[in-house]
């Protein structure tokens, strides 16, 4: 036991204590609950243990004890708090002073900020509903990335920069400081159903059947590839080889030194709509409900995994995890080297429409308007982002931020 993964164990603890009986959890609990059973607080130094609550929170655990009213009374936390926000108590008696970040745009009224001879925490008492307690508004608002004309389909992005594509036809590029539309590109027919990029090109695919390499700097389209008969809905390539697939059921294997196709791969019967790639490997999802494993440079179907009702729409493998969704809004869980089933969970009311990964937590973007973040370990949701108004097509983690399209044409980046 000791030697297993960690995901490996939690799905064991979660399958016994699903066979104990009541009497059994009972005696469970009251076993671990001396264990948890302690004033993590009172054992830190000083205001630190505040400084990591959220504000509105510090108000509530102040009615604990005499030890927490009097941290959550201290003055230099409500000070680090203002500081925090990239103000001065100096800026304070600015009344038409904005604070804008990357993430958010909130605006204090001039009642909030009016308050130069105030304790620190009434800056953050007064006015309470005008969200003077904006570092959980940080947390939860998002930058708006706006230009597209029409829905954005895929997106991808590191430290510095965000590459989308929309069924407006275009390649848009932001800066992430800014939220700033660095360029656009033109040239496909058809909308942009995919990309990747890396620090020479990007790639992407489209409705038009096409696949166009562009330079990464100079913006400019260096090759079209032709092969597909449908639309090219996925795409993945690393250093020396390109794979895409298609609406007409085919994988097809690009050389990038040479750019021709030097491999097609048959096997679905229906449309392929995702795939993940990490050489000699490819995994695919399809419209035929089955996900298949391929030797790239072999051709051949080493596995195919059955057991969706519905159309395979997203893929993600985490290690010896396969991870697929699908349209009945089900996320299956299988052993990679089995291909056998190991769990199954209803994630969303609509498609699931991607999968995404970071620190043993992952991300599902439904049809039902909602993202939900996952244990990776118990495949119980951890909580789930609400309020978008239409669904949400695509979702992307990583360097403490996460990418959501939205159907009205925009890229909202969200703070961890």
């Amino acid at each position: 036991f000791s030697s297993w993964r960690p995901w490996q164990k939690r799905i064991l603890l979660c399958s016994l204590t699903e066979k104990c009986t009541k009497p059994q959890l009972q005696a469970l609990f009251t076993t671990l609950q001396p264990v948890f059973h302690r004033d993590f607080i009172a054992k830190l130094r000083g205001s630190y243990p505040t400084a990591l609550i959220q504000p509105k929170l510090v108000h509530t655990i102040s009615t604990v004890c005499r030890r927490w009213r009097y941290l959550g009374q201290e003055g230099t936390l409500w000070r680090g708090r203002i500081d925090n926000l990239g103000k001065s108590l100096s800026c304070l008696t600015n009344p038409a002073h904005i604070y804008s970040t990357v993430h958010t745009y909130c605006i204090l009224s001039y009642v909030a900020l009016g308050l130069a001879h105030c304790k620190h925490q009434s800056l953050f008492d007064k006015e309470e509903e005008l969200a003077l307690d904006v570092r959980p508004a940080l947390v939860q608002a998002a930058n708006v990335l706006k230009g597209h004309m029409d829905v954005v389909l895929c997106l991808q992005f590191d430290r510095r920069r965000v590459v989308t594509g929309s069924s407006d036809r275009t390649i848009r590029m932001w800066d992430v400081r800014s939220g700033r539309s660095i360029r656009k590109m033109k040239g496909h027919k058809g909308g942009v159903r995919c990309l990747q990029f890396d620090n020479e090109r990007i790639i992407s695919g489209s409705w038009d059947m096409t696949i166009m390499v562009w330079h990464i700097v100079k913006f400019t389209r260096l090759h079209v590839l032709y092969g597909h008969k449908g639309c090219v809905s996925c795409l993945r390539f690393d250093e020396n080889t390109l794979v895409s697939g298609s609406h007409d059921s085919t994988i097809r294997v690009w050389d990038m030194r040479t750019w021709e196709c030097v491999l097609v791969l048959q096997g679905h019967e229906g449309a392929v709509s995702c795939l993940e790639f990490d050489a000699p490997f490819v995994l695919s999802g399809s419209a035929d409900k089955t996900i298949k494993l391929w030797n790239v440079e072999s051709g051949d179907c080493l596995n195919t995994l059955r057991g969706h009702a519905d159309a395979v729409t997203s893929v993600k493998v985490i290690g010896e995890l396969i991870l697929s969704g699908s349209a009945d809004g089900m996320i299956l869980f299988w052993d990679l080297d089995s291909g056998h089933c190991e769990a199954a969970i209803q994630a969303h009311e609509g498609p699931v429409h991607s999968l995404s990964y970071a620190n043993d937590h992952f991300f599902s973007a439904g049809g039902d308007n909602m993202i939900k973040e996952w244990d990776v370990g118990t495949c119980t949701c951890l909580r789930t982002l609400q309020g978008h108004r239409g669904p949400v097509q695509d979702v992307m983690v990583g360097h403490h931020y996460i990418l959501v399209e939205h159907y009205d044409g925009s890229v909202r980046i969200w703070d961890l």
